[in-house]
């Protein structure tokens, strides 16, 4: 009887799993209501204004409040100015109601770029700042856009 239930439970799996494949291959773009964008274009700005940095940020679970994930981004000023904004890495961060805090080098215990700002939408808008073991070095604005 056991071998009964179980062969019927691989035939169930397997039709179920069939039909969200189908789904996927019919709507490839849709995705399930509750789920935001896990891909973020990154725009750093620098203290007078201009474009510093630019990349994507990578969410691994981005529904949570506390989420992961990877970056890859282009530095178009020198990271003596900047931070480590440049090339790729993981990041690790949280979330409190709109409020959203990143650490672009979360392994490191100096030279830290933190991005904190507020999410409306699919837009974060905030201030990234580098600190180091003196402190904050440098900040500026940043923009987060759902792609």
């Amino acid at each position: 009887m056991s071998k009964y239930y179980f062969v019927m439970l691989i035939i169930v799996m397997s039709f179920m799993s069939s039909c969200s494949q189908l789904a996927r291959i019919l709507d490839p773009d849709k995705k399930p209501a509750s789920s935001r964008n896990d891909v973020y274009v990154y725009t750093a700005y620098d203290s007078t204004g201009n474009v510093c940095a630019k990349g994507k940020l990578y969410f691994n679970n981005p529904d949570s409040s506390h989420f992961t994930g990877t970056w890859d981004i282009q530095a178009f000023k020198p990271t003596t100015q900047i931070g480590p904004q440049d090339g790729n890495g993981t990041f690790v961060g949280n979330r409190v109601d709109s409020e959203v805090q990143i650490d672009l080098s979360p392994n490191w215990r100096d030279n830290n770029v933190i991005l904190i700002g507020t999410e409306t939408g699919d837009k974060i808008t905030g201030e990234w700042m580098w600190v180091t073991f003196i402190g904050p070095t440098s900040k500026g604005a940043f923009t987060l856009v759902s792609k």
